[in-house]
């Protein structure tokens, strides 16, 4: 076999997941997490670090926070045998929800 071939009879030309995909709860938890610390240190480091007022940084915390969750699911579906995921889409915007929550409420 060469690099980059499969065989006729493995999950990739057959259809069915060639890699056992990571999910449930905890890969769902992950999502929310890495989001919402994005946007908090996103909104504090452009607020306190660089000067940027409130509106600014809470828009550029949050939408570089869903850019990035959003480049990631992209970088997932372009693997072989891997689909974009919704679910995980949804959970990074309840994340970066909950992260300018956290930004607005501390402030």
């Amino acid at each position: 076999m060469r690099y980059g071939t499969f065989p006729s009879d493995s999950p990739i030309e057959t259809g069915s997941a060639a890699y056992p995909q990571p999910g449930g709860r905890a890969d769902l938890q992950l999502h929310v997490l890495v989001t919402t610390a994005l946007t908090v240190g996103g909104y504090y480091g452009s607020a306190e670090g660089i000067g940027w007022p409130h509106r600014t940084s809470l828009g550029a915390a949050a939408g570089g926070s869903l850019a990035l969750g959003l480049l990631k699911e992209l970088y997932d579906r372009s693997k072989i045998g891997n689909r974009f995921s919704g679910a995980d889409m949804l959970m990074n915007v309840i994340g970066t929800g909950v992260g300018a929550g956290i930004a607005v409420g501390v402030r």
